[in-house]
């Protein structure tokens, strides 16, 4: 066997056409240069104007919008932008959501609907997106939920409130879109930081860029396999 023969190589990815949520920052960056990388023509959503264009500046996406998941009229304007421009879009990445610290009984009510709305309500906004992305072809939604949606340890309410509601919208999807030609994972991490952190050299977080390849592992599955359901922990967590 020539020492060429013994290279290891990544998942082919399966897909021509991806949107990616939360493309500005962490995990959705990440996401999306691994899909570019591998010849995918990547959209790229985030709220921040600022942040989507510079993934596209630095190669890591080839278009972007600044889109509020939350927003129905914006994301149903930017389904159809990405229709007009690129036709079938047969991979959904929804890595956009936000962490909110603090016990319920300190957070304003303002601050508990914002969050209710950004996971909960931008979870099925961007579910509904992708049936009417892909449509009757093969394609596959993606969603990034949390190790705190499953049982196995305590976390803030409202924080494991709205990452159940998100297990729970995937476990629905799975049922409603069963014998179709749409796939469905979920990806639910543990704690995750930044590359070099302190908790990440300690074991007790994972990086932005692992959960990224685990979900290029989803996108790169065969199909007549649905990887249904991935938990992600870190090597020191022991919560699980």
């Amino acid at each position: 066997m020539s020492s060429a023969s013994r290279v290891r190589r990544g998942p082919t990815v399966r897909h021509l056409n991806a949107l990616v949520t939360g493309g500005g920052s962490g995990t959705g960056r990440e996401v999306a240069k691994r899909l570019t990388a591998q010849g995918v023509h990547v959209t790229v959503w985030g709220r921040s104007e600022d942040r989507v264009r510079a993934v596209v500046d630095g190669g890591e996406a080839a278009a972007w919008r600044a889109v509020d998941v939350a927003d129905p009229d914006g994301v149903g304007a930017g389904v159809e932008a990405l229709r007009t421009e690129r036709g079938d879009v047969s991979l959904v990445v929804h890595c956009a959501g936000i962490w909110t610290a603090g016990s319920l009984g300190e957070l304003d009510v303002s601050v508990i609907r914002q969050h209710i709305d950004a996971i909960v309500l931008g979870s099925v906004l961007i579910a509904r997106s992708a049936r009417t992305l892909i449509g009757s072809e093969p394609g596959q939604f993606i969603h990034v939920a949390a190790a705190s949606a499953k049982p196995g340890f305590p976390d803030t309410a409202l924080n494991t409130l709205a990452k159940r509601a998100q297990d729970g919208l995937h476990e629905g999807l799975t049922r409603e879109f069963r014998g179709s030609e749409l796939r469905i994972t979920a990806v639910y991490p543990d704690s995750v930081g930044e590359a070099g952190s302190s908790s990440v050299a300690a074991g007790n977080a994972m990086t932005y860029g692992d959960v990224a390849d685990a979900i290029v592992y989803a996108s790169s599955c065969s199909p007549t396999v649905v990887p249904s359901e991935i938990v992600l922990t870190a090597r020191n967590t022991g919560r699980w």
